[in-house]
């Protein structure tokens, strides 16, 4: 048995079935009042009702084994929200009233940014998955054409489908683009995230967002706790954040420590030869750390500055280590 909860509610699956579920009202407050909740990782009464009576069970979340459930870790299970009547649109008004719940609560700038990164990222791993669904889904009835299919085409493809295939027919074509239609409202929302978040990091934290880009200057805050939290890091530890899992295997069991988190992200770092990414992370995070600190202690716009120092800085680099460094020559 896993136990789990998605926007609009919480469901036991077992054998990849779902067994029993507690659906939330069809009313936007009441889900945006459940997903504050989770986020403030509270115990909702329907995961309550659901856990109630069972011997042992599995979570995906570590909020929940406060109830009882071992936590394993897992991909979510993917439920289709239309299959329990609950469209996107219902969606979209509880995050707007969240969002204005939490504005008359007077949420910091920073915690905005968080919120917002992590929404983000919920909407591409959901896009993600939905996309591979799509393709597998459509190339069931026209393979030949979801093999050419590029990612960024494959909605419009499908969605411009006309039937030329006895073996499918309107009613089997119909899902396939409703949930075409579904992927492109979820892309809509990632568009208008991003911008938001962009916004947002101009103006609390625009010299982290001029050296490193507004997104990936949003996950080092949220990842961080906080403006005022990733203000105060080491640099060694920013070059890290968003690598916990692989630095405690290195704790653990002696592997090789990890050069880089969400750092690696940018371009001049995952573009770089893989013996210089280490040197170039460590350059960025020292940036970095003056940048945070800039945003959070003074009004002082350096972050053009910041970045060309960087790029001489990666120059330097590139023409000190063009080729890998042999074992036993020392590293600096």
């Amino acid at each position: 048995m896993i136990l789990f909860t998605t926007w609009f509610g919480t469901f036991l699956i077992e054998d990849e079935t779902v067994s029993q579920s507690k659906t939330f009202p069809k009313d936007a407050k009441e889900i945006a009042k459940r997903l504050n909740a989770v986020s403030s990782s509270e115990i909702l009464e329907e995961e309550r009702t659901l856990a109630e009576g069972l011997a042992q069970f599995f979570v995906l979340d570590e909020r929940l084994t406060k109830i009882g459930g071992e936590l394993i870790e897992e991909e979510m299970p993917h439920i289709a929200s239309e299959d329990f009547g609950f469209s996107t649109d219902i969606l979209h008004d509880a995050m707007l009233s969240l969002a204005r719940e939490k504005t008359a609560e007077g949420v910091g700038e920073d915690e905005k940014i968080a919120q917002a990164i992590c929404a983000l990222d919920d909407l591409i791993q959901s896009a993600n998955l939905l996309s591979e669904r799509l393709h597998e889904w459509y190339g069931m009835y026209f393979p030949n054409q979801s093999r050419v299919m590029k990612d960024e085409e494959s909605i419009s493809f499908v969605l411009q489908q006309k039937i030329k295939d006895p073996s499918c027919s309107e009613e089997d074509l119909r899902p396939i683009i409703e949930l075409a239609k579904t992927l492109q409202d979820i892309q809509k929302r990632k568009i208008e995230l991003e911008e938001y978040i962009k916004n947002q990091m101009e103006k609390s934290a625009a010299n982290l967002s001029t050296l490193i880009g507004p997104i990936i200057g949003a996950r080092l805050i949220a990842k961080a706790g906080g403006m005022k939290r990733l203000a105060k890091l080491p640099s060694g530890t920013i070059q890290v954040l968003g690598a916990e899992k692989a630095l405690f295997r290195h704790l653990k069991d002696g592997s090789n420590p990890p050069k880089h988190g969400f750092i690696f992200q940018h371009p001049l770092v995952h573009r770089a030869p893989y013996w210089q990414r280490g040197k170039i992370a460590r350059a960025f995070a020292s940036k970095i750390a003056i940048a945070a600190r800039l945003d959070e202690h003074s009004d002082k716009s350096m972050g053009e500055e910041l970045k060309n120092d960087l790029i001489e800085r990666i120059k330097e680099i590139k023409e000190r280590y063009p080729e890998p460094q042999k074992k036993g020559r020392g590293k600096r």
